[in-house]
């Protein structure tokens, strides 16, 4: 139950929405060990801490441009058979398009409770999206 003082906010409310991208793999300058680059198969869909076997380069970065993932944010896998597993950074990353993520306005809202609320109403996102290819935060 809900205490009577929350708001219901839509998720793009709570801070800025990305779609991740993956660099193309045949330039292999765009890899190295400079930032975690996350992927639905590196999230266990339990702990809220993930780690990766693929990482970006300096040059990797540059090439997403805008993508790269402050801590804290929750990331959200939004395709496929894993659509719901979620974690959260604690480093500057950057996720491939198979991961929504909610860069938190911590203004306003507490990242964890962001992550715990958006894995607690997990079971309706992947409701609404069963049929769709891809589910999309706005």
């Amino acid at each position: 139950m809900f205490n009577s003082s929350w708001r219901e906010v839509k998720i793009g409310s709570l801070g800025s929405v990305l779609t991740g991208k993956t660099p193309p793999t045949a330039k292999q300058h765009y890899f190295g060990r400079d930032y975690p680059f996350i992927t639905p198969t590196d999230i266990d869909g339990i702990k809220r801490e993930v780690k990766t076997e693929r990482f970006l380069s300096e040059s990797g970065k540059e090439y997403l441009g805008n993508l790269l993932l402050p801590p804290n944010t929750v990331c959200f896998v939004c395709i496929g058979a894993t659509i719901g597993k979620m974690c959260m950074t604690d480093q500057p990353s950057i996720t491939n398009q198979q991961v929504n993520s909610i860069i938190v306005d911590e203004e306003n809202f507490d990242p964890r409770f962001v992550y715990y609320a958006l894995r607690y109403a997990t079971p309706r996102v992947i409701n609404v999206s069963s049929g769709a290819a891809t589910t999309k935060f706005d």
